[in-house]
């Protein structure tokens, strides 16, 4: 599932996911070269 806002937005956006096992990835598309991107492993 791909989630996003627009680089211009502001303001606060609520987002209900239902994670499985395993490892999930996150960037931030404009700046992804600068490394903001990361991940986190949901285990239970």
């Amino acid at each position: 599932m791909n989630k996003s806002t627009t680089v211009a937005f502001s303001g606060k956006q609520t987002w209900t996911v239902t994670l499985k096992k395993g490892t999930y990835r996150y960037q931030c598309d404009p700046h992804v070269s600068l490394g903001m991107k990361g991940s986190f492993r949901v285990t239970g």
